[in-house]
């Protein structure tokens, strides 16, 4: 990867819709737009700010997360996530991003993510389907 400079910034904007609730993730009644899914809004606008720095044949992979979810939001809602790269420590990467309904903060705090070499991420054991 190429060295990134701090301060870089990523954005990442999803129309929700009733997949995206804490019901549809297993919390029955819970028709609240997700964690999971505020963490995947965030994770591409971390990745939003440094997909162009990648070498041929790398990705990078979430490792970390100090996230807090703080007001809900109604399937229907936009939500725009944004990341701003805040340190590099080798292949670490750590961002500070939050992830909104309008001026409503729904989750703040840090991701990490490591840069991988994708084939041989995808060839460890852990990647291969279980025996049917």
């Amino acid at each position: 990867m190429k060295t990134p400079e701090l301060g870089r910034e990523g954005r990442y904007v999803v129309r929700t819709g009733p997949e995206h609730t804490a019901q549809s993730f297993g919390n029955p009644g819970v028709v609240a737009i997700s964690s999971v899914t505020l963490i995947a809004a965030i994770e591409s606008a971390c990745g939003d700010a440094i997909w162009e720095l990648h070498d041929e044949g790398e990705a990078t992979v979430g490792v970390g997360f100090d996230l807090t979810h703080l007001a809900p939001a109604p399937a229907g809602a936009e939500i725009e996530a944004r990341a701003r790269l805040v340190a590099v420590d080798g292949r670490k990467l750590d961002f500070e991003a939050e992830a909104r309904h309008g001026e409503t903060v729904l989750m703040k705090g840090r991701h990490r993510r490591a840069v991988i070499d994708l084939s041989r991420f995808l060839e460890r054991d852990t990647m291969r389907s279980p025996p049917s």
